[in-house]
């Protein structure tokens, strides 16, 4: 018998059944829907790659959902949630890109002035978080951190898709979301 009964391994789930389970006088049981991989080596290759969106209609470790995405004219649609260890966060895909500086801003005020918070306090652990192997030369990342960063070269087939449907619509390609005065980088200042 357990103590606890979490149902679901989504992100929330396992981080929650780690944390109660750091006593060792708490037992917890993590139910999921998926499949179970007992290696790493048994995973499906596509959840392998950070850089990939396996969310195929091959993909069997989804969750399918039919919704109306808009109401006049009805748009049908489907949304895809994570059936796996790790949910959603399994099949998203990796992303790393900083808070924006208006968001720092805000959290700024939030804490009465305090400086803790602000875009400039934060870049530097920012810099020593990652390995940016696109960038790293560039003052406003880091090139040493444990966290290495790159962007997709081969993107998902829905990646492209997009990529391509926005610069249709007039959005222009940002390769830098953290770049000075682009996304994220909006007035940010050299790391050092």
């Amino acid at each position: 018998m357990a103590d606890t009964l979490i149902v679901g391994g989504g992100t929330a789930g396992c981080v929650l059944a780690e944390r109660l389970s750091a006593d060792p006088a708490h037992t917890v049981r993590l139910l999921e829907a998926g499949a179970l991989w007992t290696s790493a080596d048994a995973m499906p290759a596509e959840l392998m790659d950070a850089a990939a969106l396996p969310i195929g209609p091959e993909a069997q470790w989804l969750w399918r959902y039919e919704v109306v995405l808009a109401d006049d004219p009805p748009v049908p649609g489907t949304i895809v949630r994570g059936r796996l260890i790790g949910g959603s966060g399994s099949v998203n895909g990796g992303y790393f890109v900083r808070a924006t500086v208006t968001d720092f801003d805000a959290w700024t005020r939030v804490l009465g002035g305090s400086d803790a918070w602000s875009y400039a306090s934060v870049l530097p652990m920012y810099c020593r978080t990652e390995r940016d192997l696109d960038f790293g030369e560039q003052p406003w990342h880091g090139d040493g951190g444990p966290i290495p960063v790159r962007r997709a070269s081969a993107p998902a087939p829905v990646s492209v898709e997009f990529a391509q449907a926005c610069l249709a619509a007039g959005f222009a390609e940002v390769p830098d979301l953290n770049a000075p005065g682009t996304g994220a980088g909006v007035g940010a200042v050299p790391c050092n």
